[in-house]
């Protein structure tokens, strides 16, 4: 019997090209530094009680709803298929190479965390649109980076979102309208978890903007009468709401829906929280900007030739916005040169209470490069700001 001898330089190149074998496609790809050849264990726990999930792109029945547990919790380590510690964690977001079927996530909104460790962030699928996305933990500092890095410097916040894709692809995902509203607590601008809420581009619809309404039950209870919180813009999917804390035995609930000219469409589904009641009455340190007109920088500045702007019309006591009443405003919103020519009326009309950003575009109104003032008004409320047009 003949006996087979493998050179030690063949059998060390096949062990390298296993080790560092190319990663799989379209998967959550978390880099492991400081971690010393330890196991590390990452868990990604769907966000339950709203917004739903599907099945991925290559699973069967792909992007249908799933009605049962499955996908509800998502384990992976960082042992790869021949039993070695390796510096990576992989979740699959598709479903297609599945090194580990237990391994993929299911299309939805996930919270990931780490055995023994602190730190965490939330992931969305929702989107048919897979990327490859790259994190990297410091295992031995319990901290988080944007990217893959060694020398590492862009460090990520708890609650900071990653998103598996560049573009949101929502036709074709079953009921999407109807299962795709989620709300996360996020830290604020005072550093404080407040509650946040994603949803994705309404399909099927040709949407001017979005509609977020919420309820507030001080008891904890379901919702009751809706009222309008903000208007947003037709390409943006999430709203931090300000000024209210989350965590707490109080009940906010939200829904969202998407607007047009001509009409608007059906709400999507409810999507809640437990809040603590506002900063002002918990004893934040905190000016209320819920409570007081606000007009916002626009961005882009300098522009060519659209920017938006932003503004903030109040209820008309603190009392009121606890007890989600809306207070309609008479807003005109209008832009001019440095000689106070009038060039512009973007807003002439009531508005309700709320956030709402407009488009300006400057090439409807035949302006040439130079600065210009855009000015907010509201019965006695009047405030002017400057933006730059550059061709």
């Amino acid at each position: 019997m003949k006996k087979i001898i493998i050179p030690l330089f063949i059998l060390s190149n096949i062990m390298f090209a296993q080790e560092n074998a190319p990663l799989l496609e379209d998967e959550v790809i978390i880099h492991l530094i400081n971690y010393n050849n330890t196991l590390v264990t990452a868990t990604a726990t769907r966000i339950l009680n709203q917004g739903a999930k599907w099945y991925p792109s290559w699973l069967p029945n792909p992007y249908t709803l799933i009605e049962d547990e499955e996908f509800d919790v998502v384990t992976s380590n960082n042992i790869s298929k021949i039993g070695e510690i390796v510096p990576r964690i992989i979740f699959d977001t598709e479903g297609d190479q599945n090194y580990d079927t237990k391994k993929t996530l299911a299309v939805s909104f996930y919270k990931l965390t780490f055995s023994n460790k602190s730190s965490y962030f939330y992931i969305n699928t929702l989107s048919k649109d897979i990327d490859d996305v790259h994190i990297t933990f410091d295992y031995g500092n319990d901290k988080l980076y944007w990217g893959d890095c060694t020398t590492c410097t862009n460090e990520m916040s708890n609650t900071d979102i990653l998103y598996t894709f560049d573009t949101y692809i929502t036709e074709g995902i079953e009921n999407y309208w109807q299962n795709g509203l989620f709300v996360v607590p996020k830290l604020g601008q005072d550093t404080v978890l407040v509650p946040h809420i994603i949803w994705g581009p309404i399909p099927n619809f040709q949407a001017d903007g979005y509609k977020i309404y919420w309820s507030l039950n001080t008891q904890g209870g379901p919702p009751g009468n809706f009222s309008l919180l903000a208007i947003l813009g037709a390409n943006t999917y999430e709203y931090t709401h300000e000024g209210l804390a989350a965590n707490g035995n109080w009940k906010a609930y939200y829904k969202v829906k998407a607007y047009n000219s001509t009409s608007e469409s059906g709400f999507t589904n409810t999507a809640e929280i437990g809040v603590g009641g506002f900063f002002k009455d918990k004893g934040y340190a905190y000016t209320d900007n819920n409570n007081k007109f606000t007009l916002l920088s626009n961005f882009p500045n300098p522009f060519n030739p659209v920017t938006n702007i932003k503004f903030h019309l109040p209820a008309s006591s603190f009392a009121d916005r606890q007890a989600g009443i809306p207070k309609t405003n008479h807003v005109t919103l209008k832009v001019f040169d440095l000689l106070g020519r009038e060039v512009a009326i973007l807003i002439n009309e009531p508005k309700q209470v709320g956030e709402y950003e407009i488009e300006f575009n400057a090439s409807k109104y035949g302006l040439t490069s130079g600065v210009y003032l855009y000015q907010l008004r509201c019965y006695d409320f009047l405030q002017t700001k400057k933006f730059i047009l550059m061709k």
